[in-house]
């Protein structure tokens, strides 16, 4: 178990190295993981400042043999947002991202 444990903790380091290298404002929180593909993650980020500030999402791409980068997503999330709406929200604005050209 501690292994899985430790495993955890440093995906958890590596996304926050991450964020910080995409200079995301260090009051962002990790609150929910969305997705975990072998090409790209979605997190739900929450303020640490205010729990009342919308949530927003971040996607980092991670490709094989590549340095990963993250993207804010332009979403939303209040707290009258459905998990469902949350979602849908997500991978539309996912689906959007990958749509676009280089």
């Amino acid at each position: 178990m501690s292994l899985m444990h430790s495993s955890d903790d440093g995906r958890e380091h590596a996304l926050e190295d991450i964020l910080n290298k995409a200079e995301l404002d260090s009051s962002r929180e990790i609150r929910d993981k969305i997705m975990e593909t072998n090409l790209y993650s979605v997190y739900v980020l929450s303020s640490a400042k205010s729990e009342k500030a919308p949530h927003e999402a971040v996607l980092i791409e991670h490709p094989p043999a590549s340095e990963p980068k993250a993207f804010l997503l332009p979403v939303k999330i209040t707290a009258l947002t459905t998990k469902m709406e949350r979602n849908q929200k997500i991978m539309e604005a996912v689906q959007e991202h990958f749509a676009k050209p280089d």
